[in-house]
């Protein structure tokens, strides 16, 4: 089931599409900033794939974080697909496979085509899959979770990239990546077609939080007291609605952050759902670094990786930053330490020093 909206912004995105800066700094890799990036974690590495700059290129940057170094991999990948054309949207960077070392790439700008990546030896390739593929030119910012070898994916939003129409959809799918087959899942009690969305799995429901929707033809932000599950209204503290955050699941709380409402800031960065009461509540972090900043930044599609108890938030846009018609990218990372509710601004440079005074996210 589909409906149609205008987005001119990821048009924007897309006919521009990338070209990912990267710094050497002492002769250490330094990734750029980007957005609409992915960021998958796999034993003490986290991989980055793709997004933009806003610049001119074809291909897709992969590096990952270690906790010491970032290491470049756009020249070591090989394989049938290793120049992975742009992947921009793609909202299913997930781990798979019989030993969980692969990372597949679904969706955004090229639907059709289902890319993995063999962390063991960097190699990308497209495999064969089976069963009933959607029929899409591309599929944007759907909502994904994985669990037992299948990744579940809903949601997102199929771009014209000539007339900037939208049309959103309510899809449910199911991607077997040991047996890598492809099936469409049902729509009983299914939320209304949505995008920009998050999907979270903890102890075995899926929460859909947020995002842009269409109910009844009407588009608007998806409230956050509207939890979806099967359907369920989540009291408390309310966040404000918002499109393009994050969300990490902290022990039985997910953790929100970040976003968009109508191109400007949440009135709230971040917020914690209980998944045992379905309430919600707005944590208070305090800056060790920084005891005078108590604001905590404002980002759009950035990502956040939980590591034990600690959420890297890497990359997006600055949406307190106007610039070239939109945001202006974000260049610094953020530590959130949910041990003691403490946050830290630091640097790509810095999250190589061992000596710097940050909480290190692999021990």
């Amino acid at each position: 089931m589909g409906y149609k909206i205008l987005n001119h912004h990821l048009v924007l995105i897309l006919l521009i599409q990338l070209f990912l800066w990267v710094t050497i700094i002492n002769g250490r890799f330094i990734p750029g900033p980007r957005s609409g990036h992915t960021a998958t974690l796999i034993g003490d590495k986290i991989y980055f794939i793709g997004g933009t700059d806003f610049s001119l290129t074809e291909e897709s940057d992969i590096f990952y974080y270690n906790g010491i170094a970032w290491v470049d991999l756009n020249n070591q990948v090989s394989g049938q697909d290793a120049d992975m054309p742009l992947q921009l949207g793609n909202t299913a960077s997930n781990i798979g496979g019989l030993k969980q070392d692969l990372i597949f790439f679904i969706g955004g700008t090229r639907f059709s085509i289902i890319y993995q990546l063999d962390t063991k030896t960097n190699k990308i390739t497209s495999p064969i899959i089976t069963g009933s593929f959607p029929n899409r030119d591309n599929l944007i910012f759907m909502s994904t979770v994985f669990y037992g070898g299948i990744i579940y994916l809903f949601g997102g939003g199929e771009i014209d990239t000539k007339t900037g129409i939208t049309t959103l959809y309510n899809n449910h799918y199911i991607f077997d990546t040991i047996n890598l087959n492809w099936k469409e899942g049902g729509l009983i009690n299914a939320p209304p077609p949505r995008y920009k969305h998050t999907a979270t799995l903890a102890n075995g429901i899926i929460y859909y939080i947020g995002g842009i929707q269409i109910n009844n033809s009407y588009v608007s932000y998806t409230s956050m007291s509207d939890v979806r599950t099967v359907a369920t209204l989540a009291p408390g503290n309310t966040p404000g609605p918002r499109a393009g955050h994050s969300a990490s699941l902290v022990e039985n709380k997910i953790c929100i952050f970040g976003g968009s409402f109508n191109d400007l800031s949440p009135i709230e960065s971040i917020a914690m759902l209980n998944t045992s009461t379905l309430e919600w509540s707005i944590p208070h972090f305090n800056n060790p670094r920084r005891p005078n900043m108590p604001t905590l930044p404002n980002l759009v599609y950035h990502t956040a990786t939980l590591v034990d108890k600690r959420m890297l938030v890497a990359f997006g846009n600055d949406t307190d930053n106007p610039v070239n018609g939109y945001r202006g990218l974000n260049k610094n990372f953020y530590i959130f330490d949910f041990n003691n509710n403490e946050w830290y601004i630091t640097t790509a440079d810095e999250l190589t020093d061992p000596s710097s005074n940050i909480p290190k996210l692999f021990t």
